[in-house]
């Protein structure tokens, strides 16, 4: 699904759209019989049917070949688009992803302005990103906003319990503790028997 839309949709020519999704026609493929659609339309509605939509000849997945004609293609990829993530407009097929890529801006829901290309590093941080608990490893189901985590921390009983991640952190450490005082002992406990054996 691509996150624009088609401008003046009206004026298209009807040869350019697919009789399957009724949109100007994304990534044609033509058929034996001389039929062009999308290719992801014709794929799909090869899983249902062995015929071609409009004329209803048998067709195989063999049959499908990528339309090279630079005439069809040229008026596909000169279509004027509207990016539903910035809303700008007057952006020809072809250039949308550069768009999407390179120059798009957009609101996010945390009010920021991001470009797409940093989407994926602003999700990291972002307040409005839904996040699981920091004990979900431990079988907390929690999944909310980012900005409602500190409030699910102190009530969540997996994270405050003797089993949370800073619990064991602190047990292990009191388990290393024990162990060394244990040594401790057992070595005053050598060398008072060691004194002991010692005759004047």
């Amino acid at each position: 699904m691509h996150n624009y839309v088609y401008e003046n949709e009206d004026l298209i020519n009807a040869e350019l759209k697919c009789v399957i999704c009724h949109q100007p026609i994304d990534n044609p493929v033509s058929t034996t019989c001389n039929h062009t659609f999308c290719k992801n339309c014709i794929t799909e509605w090869y899983r249902n049917h062995q015929s071609c939509p409009i004329c209803r000849q048998h067709i195989s997945s063999s049959d499908l070949s990528p339309v090279t004609l630079h005439l069809v293609l040229n008026q596909l990829n000169r279509l004027s688009v509207k990016c539903t993530k910035c809303n700008q407009g007057n952006i020809q097929r072809d250039n949308y992803e550069y768009h999407r890529l390179q120059t798009c801006q957009f609101q996010c829901e945390c009010e920021e302005i991001i470009r797409q290309r940093d989407m994926s590093d602003h999700e990291k941080i972002c307040r409005k990103q839904f996040i699981k608990c920091t004990a979900a490893e431990l079988g907390c189901i929690w999944t909310a906003r980012r900005e409602e985590l500190y409030e699910h921390t102190l009530t969540c009983v997996l994270v405050n319990s003797s089993t949370g991640p800073c619990a064991i952190s602190e047990n292990r450490g009191s388990i290393s503790g024990g162990s060394s005082l244990q040594k401790t002992g057992s070595i005053d406990i050598e060398r008072n028997s060691s004194a002991a054996d010692v005759v004047f």
